[in-house]
């Protein structure tokens, strides 16, 4: 087998590097962040990072970071991947309109001014992705992101970093059984898992629909994932440490099929 990337030749141009880089990375931490990279390049092909959670869960009410004349200035207190991109989209309120903040997704360059960068401590699982907390003090903007920075980019993104992660988890699993080391039952579900998400890659990431079918790929995959043996011990070893990765915004995602249910059940 030469990997998955035969089966999502429709799919967009980032979901198919996904496939082909992540079915040879190293490590699942690895496979992960090109998924994530990915995604983000979704947005911007010249970000490499998304920068939205301050203190507390994220929500669009408890953006504290601004953007005023050009400059943005808060903290976001996890951003993956960093230090190691060259750009970074953050998420700033730009003023209010009555009670509702006006919220922005902006491109920074992470050598500009006003930017320090605190590389925080490995997490228990995927230790190789690293995070930091990142501020900002009036640093120039190289751009902003036409549109509402929450409606338009930051909640739609969510769905797009689900499907590219999971794709990206999948491939380096597919790549793991070139040693021998998954079932033929397995492979068969990685290989439908990719194909998918590559088809879901292409769909509209604010649909309904689109949650829906995410939501049942996803729930296959995890059980795929849980039921996984792995003759060598310290692969099993790294894929037990390794798994609360695909339960990682379980709480938004719940959210977002309850929120995906409602419409179709007030027709029946």
């Amino acid at each position: 087998m030469r990997g998955p990337a035969p089966l999502v030749g429709a799919a967009p141009p980032a979901f198919r590097r996904v496939m082909q880089e992540a079915f040879g990375a190293a490590t699942v931490g690895d496979a992960f962040l090109v998924g994530y990279r990915a995604a983000v390049s979704t947005l911007s092909p010249t970000a490499g990072a998304l920068a939205a959670t301050e203190q507390g869960p994220l929500h669009p009410a408890r953006v504290r970071t601004q953007l005023r004349e050009g400059s943005v200035t808060g903290t976001k207190s996890f951003v993956t991947g960093v230090p190691g991109i060259e750009r970074v989209l953050v998420l700033a309120e730009a003023g209010a309109d009555g009670d509702r903040l006006v919220l922005v997704v902006a491109e920074v360059a992470m050598d500009a001014v006003g930017i320090t960068v605190t590389a925080q401590p490995p997490l228990p699982f995927v230790p190789e992705v690293g995070h930091a907390v990142v501020s900002f003090a009036q640093t120039p903007v190289v751009r902003v992101l036409p549109g509402d920075g929450w409606t338009d980019w930051v909640r739609p993104f969510r769905t797009i970093e689900d499907i590219h992660v999971l794709g990206a988890v999948s491939a380096w699993l597919l790549g793991v059984s070139e040693r021998g080391e998954l079932s033929r039952p397995v492979v068969t579900s990685l290989l439908g898992t990719c194909a998918a998400l590559g088809a879901l890659a292409g769909a509209d990431p604010s649909s309904p629909t689109t949650h829906l079918a995410l939501a049942g790929v996803w729930d296959e995959s995890r059980r795929t994932a849980d039921a996984l043996r792995f003759a060598d011990p310290d692969l099993a070893r790294s894929w037990a440490r390794d798994l609360p990765l695909l339960t990682l915004a379980d709480r938004a995602r719940t959210q977002r099929l309850d929120a995906a249910w409602v419409p179709r059940s007030s027709t029946q």
